[in-house]
């Protein structure tokens, strides 16, 4: 269900041991305008500020052709990254909609 679907951490005490998800640091969830985030990177930029580039399907236009399967007309997002308790999440846990600060390249 691609409502549910978002990005989370997951952490090992050892590299050996067995890998846990961490409920409690959920790094950006889908809402009513973007669901399915997934396939992620962060990067850093000039300004030392965290950025989490993912894609996510627009709830609205979530084909590319009325013909393809639901959820495959996949958008790239950016947003900023905030650290909690030294995790990683994005501002407000929910993809942005809005305009913001672009990351620092010069």
């Amino acid at each position: 269900n691609s409502d549910r679907h978002h990005l989370g951490i997951l952490s090992a005490m050892i590299p050996e041991s067995a890998i846990r998800p961490r409920p409690a640091y959920l790094v950006v969830e889908g809402d009513k305008r973007w669901i399915a985030p997934g396939h992620n990177a962060l990067i850093v930029d000039r300004r030392g500020q965290t950025w989490i580039l993912y894609h996510g399907v627009d709830a609205a236009n979530p084909r590319t052709k009325p013909s393809d399967d639901v959820n495959t007309r996949r958008v790239m997002l950016l947003d900023p990254i905030d650290w909690k308790n030294s995790w990683p999440v994005v501002r407000g846990v929910h993809p942005s909609s809005g305009s913001q600060v672009a990351p620092a390249t010069r």
